[in-house]
């Protein structure tokens, strides 16, 4: 799909830019919630919901930064000279008809927590859940520059992030829904070899739905150099069974 450069989009005045009256940076759109028409954005330290008949009207905000302490302690490690040491939230993925789940890097020690969207957009609800906080190792990558990808089915979550502190130990994962969390192998080049993640997708093989596929798409480094030569990067497509 050809993408028009941003001068000549805003030249057809079918575009506008906009702005927030808050501090934030390094957005990504996480969502698309087609139920409440609402676009899902999330942020150095913040969650927004736009309308997506109106982009313009007046977003509804959560702002989830990071502890105080826990940003003392990355600054300690000798992080945060870029302003890495904060939330940045990476995952939102519909948990329930109400209610939302979303993780963030959280100052370099992941966190996930749950968002009430209400029933519907008339509600005009979008909060966190007061006083939970779960673990996001397995879920989130700890570094902001580091690119994961999560997908919610059935109440498991799979993800392929990186889940040390380094970013040295990439995984594919499946997390929550009652079953025993399982990965790739650890340091095992021949499964994964420095990726990037890049997108996580459910596909049908057929009619039946316990036939149905997970592709995992991403890139990572050729183990086939040889002579010195730089490796390679190549394009790869993971399938789980679910």
């Amino acid at each position: 799909m050809f993408l028009p450069p941003l001068t000549e989009l805003m030249d057809t005045r079918a575009a506008r830019p906009f702005s927030f009256s808050f501090n934030t940076s390094d957005y990504r759109i996480l969502l698309m919630d087609q139920d409440q028409g609402r676009l899902y954005l999330g942020s150095r330290e913040y969650l927004v919901a736009l309308d997506m008949q109106n982009v313009n009207k007046e977003p509804l905000i959560i702002h989830w930064p990071a502890s105080a302490k826990r940003k003392g302690e990355c600054q300690m490690t000798g992080k945060g000279r870029q302003g890495e040491c904060a939330n940045f939230v990476r995952m939102i993925e519909p948990w329930n008809r109400t209610h939302l789940y979303t993780c963030g890097t959280g100052a370099y020690q992941p966190i996930c927590t749950f968002i009430n969207r209400g029933w519907k957009a008339e509600d005009y609800l979008f909060r966190l859940v007061p006083g939970y906080v779960d673990s996001g190792k397995g879920k989130c990558s700890y570094d902001p520059k580091q690119e994961n990808i999560a997908v919610l089915i059935n109440g498991n979550l799979y993800a392929g992030v990186h889940i040390d502190f380094m970013s040295t130990d990439a995984a594919l994962f499946r997390t929550m829904g009652g079953r025993t969390a399982i990965r790739t192998e650890q340091y095992d080049s021949r499964w994964l070899n420095e990726p990037v993640f890049v997108q996580i997708q459910k596909i049908p093989d057929s009619a039946e739905r316990n036939d149905d596929k997970l592709y995992f798409f991403f890139r990572e480094k050729s183990l086939d150099s040889s002579g010195g030569a730089s490796p390679s990067v190549l394009a790869r497509v993971g399938r789980v069974c679910l």
